[in-house]
């Protein structure tokens, strides 16, 4: 099946067998917030290897199991590998909101960060600065 359906960046071609990425409340949630639709989790407004045989009735706003849904779920469909920029990316979050993010952090607590980053995002997070600073 093919997608290109207005909330995907790109035109990718999945199989009902294919893990996808999905976006739902992405930039509209804490990092750190977990949510279940149709029983896979959310962290962040990130779900990783969600079948695209489930996926795609999330795209076109129906159920896998045939049944009337309870609600529109609005999401966005990325391939299964794509990383943590992609995503802000594709959910409209890029660099120019950069320069409100560094006055925000300029007065931010590293404990505080750490909570709503959790401690993995944290340490991620971390890692990618000193990755960057290191080839500088």
């Amino acid at each position: 099946m093919t997608t290109n359906a207005s909330n995907t960046a790109k035109e990718y071609k999945y199989t009902d067998d294919d893990l996808v990425t999905v976006l739902h409340g992405l930039g509209r949630v804490l990092p750190t917030s977990k949510h279940l639709v149709d029983d896979y989790e959310f962290v962040g407004g990130i779900a990783r290897n969600v079948p695209w045989s489930i996926a795609k009735y999330w795209v076109s706003g129906t159920r896998a199991d045939g049944k009337k849904p309870h609600g529109r779920v609005y999401v966005k469909i990325l391939p299964n590998d794509a990383t943590e920029y992609e995503c802000y990316k594709e959910a409209g979050i890029t660099s120019e909101d950069m320069g409100r993010l560094i006055t925000q952090l300029q007065g931010a607590n590293p404990r505080d960060l750490v909570e709503q980053l959790g401690v993995q995002g944290a340490r991620d997070l971390a890692e990618a600065l000193k990755k960057y600073l290191d080839e500088k």
